[in-house]
C-alpha cells in the first residue's frame, strides 16, 4: 500500500497528497435516497403512507386527497438533505 493518494472528483484532481490529509466522503443513506426527490424548487418531495393496499374501506375524498403531491416540512428538510447528499 502505498503512502500517498490521488485525489478525484476535487479541484485538487490529479494531485498526489499524503494518506489521511482529506476528511472522507459521506456517504448518501439509501433508504433515503429512494423515498425523497429534490425539487426544482428545492422542496423534498415524499411519498403518502396508507396508500399500499385495501384502499377499497377508504372514503373517496380521503382517497383523492392522497393523490396529491405531499413535502416534507421545513423542519425536518435539512435532515433529508443531508442525508441524501
Amino acid at each position: 500500500m502505498l503512502p500517498f493518494s490521488i485525489v478525484s472528483g476535487s479541484p485538487e484532481a490529479g494531485k498526489i497528497c499524503k494518506k489521511g490529509t482529506h476528511m472522507p466522503k459521506m456517504k448518501s443513506v439509501k433508504g433515503a435516497v429512494k423515498r425523497f426527490n429534490v425539487k426544482k424548487s428545492g422542496k423534498i418531495k415524499r411519498g403518502t403512507a396508507f396508500r399500499s393496499h385495501i384502499l377499497s374501506k377508504v372514503d373517496g375524498k380521503h382517497g383523492r386527497q392522497m393523490n396529491s403531491p405531499k413535502y416534507v416540512h421545513e423542519s425536518d428538510a435539512h435532515r433529508i438533505k443531508e442525508m441524501i447528499a
